[in-house]
């Protein structure tokens, strides 16, 4: 990672000294902050139903530089969202942090260049798999995990809108912060609940943070059956290095008023051939003038270090538990409101 920072630095002084007539327009921005809403509500109504808010903020954009040797493109998503029904606490359905960094070296042949790739992924705040309104078991945080993957490649650009990355050598890393581990601790004491959810004559009532003896059990009992993200138990990084492979399409005009944006990323590890991980995200946009839309944004992936508990019944025929990987899909679908600055 900090082999790809000083390359970045020595490319990019070099192409602007190099520029002697360097020109402002070898810059350009955007940023595009948006709120979507989608939601049901009810007054008076006999067949029954709930009243419901999602609601979802996000906000994209780019810092790219470019001149006749050299293309330096920089872009970030952030995605922030949360459902809310009726008497209960709101609840996060999406939460995001996207950033891509790229240094292109155009080739002679055209239509390649030679690509150093940086991109970091991660979320903002608690991630939880809601079992009901009030069992709340945590799954994630911030940089629990965050991803960063670093590589050399090459870049096809030979049909308009869409970029072709691959790799041979990419390296990633997994990061899990020793705060999240403290967090799910407790957690678990809780059984999944928050302290606000129990009731008054529950003997947990009033108790803000259990003592280091009473955590004992669960902290023994995470360290043999705790599995994620490729990481044992209070483990805080992994290093993986295999090939890497981007496709992404970008084309907001792609008929009329329709648009379109489709990212692909797949990475597998040399000593893992077997186990690829696998993230597939697109995004519809039907416009109807420069600040409202009608938005489709679902996602795709698979990484075989994310594991769900899943009970199944054994070869002694008892109930139990295990930890399996699962294809994972989500989408979003709503109205929203955007602007976009540029230059």
């Amino acid at each position: 990672m900090f082999l790809f920072f000083i390359l970045l630095s020595v490319f990019v002084v070099n192409a602007q000294g190099d520029d002697s007539n360097a020109n402002p327009k070898n810059w350009r921005y955007n940023l595009k902050p948006g709120l979507n809403y989608s939601g049901s509500s009810f007054r008076d109504w006999f067949d029954g139903g709930n009243q419901l808010v999602s609601m979802k903020f996000n906000s994209e954009g780019f810092v790219n530089y470019q001149n006749e040797r050299v293309i330096w493109k920089n872009s970030f998503m952030m995605d922030h969202g949360f459902t809310k029904k009726r008497y209960q606490k709101a609840q996060i359905n999406v939460d995001k942090l996207d950033f891509t960094s790229s240094l292109s070296l155009i080739g002679k042949r055209e239509n390649f260049m030679y690509t150093f790739l940086f991109s970091l992924k991660s979320q903002f705040t608690e991630g939880y798999n809601y079992l009901s309104s009030t069992q709340w078991l945590l799954q994630s945080s911030f940089f629990a995990p965050g991803y960063i993957k670093v590589d050399l490649g090459i870049d096809y650009i030979g049909v308009e809108n869409l970029n072709i990355h691959l790799s041979p050598l990419s390296e990633k890393t997994t990061i899990v912060r020793e705060a999240f581990y403290d967090k799910k601790v407790i957690n678990e004491f809780w059984g999944g609940y928050e302290p606000s959810f129990y009731p008054e004559e529950d003997p947990h009532s009033g108790r803000i943070e259990p003592t280091e003896d009473e955590l004992l059990p669960f902290e023994t009992q995470l360290e043999t059956t705790y599995e994620g993200y490729g990481l044992a138990w209070r483990e805080n990084s992994k290093f993986e290095v295999g090939p890497n492979f981007r496709v992404l399409y970008e084309n907001p005009e792609l008929y009329k008023f329709f648009g379109m944006k489709s990212r692909l990323d797949a990475f597998v590890s040399y000593t893992e051939l077997s186990k690829p991980d696998i993230d597939w995200e697109t995004w519809l946009t039907i416009n109807f003038n420069d600040y409202v839309a009608f938005n489709i944004n679902f996602q795709l992936k698979y990484d075989y270090d994310v594991k769900f508990q899943e009970n199944y019944i054994d070869e002694n025929g008892m109930s139990a538990v295990r930890n399996v990987s699962k294809l994972q899909f989500r989408n979003f679908l709503g109205f929203g409101v955007s602007y976009t600055f540029n230059k």
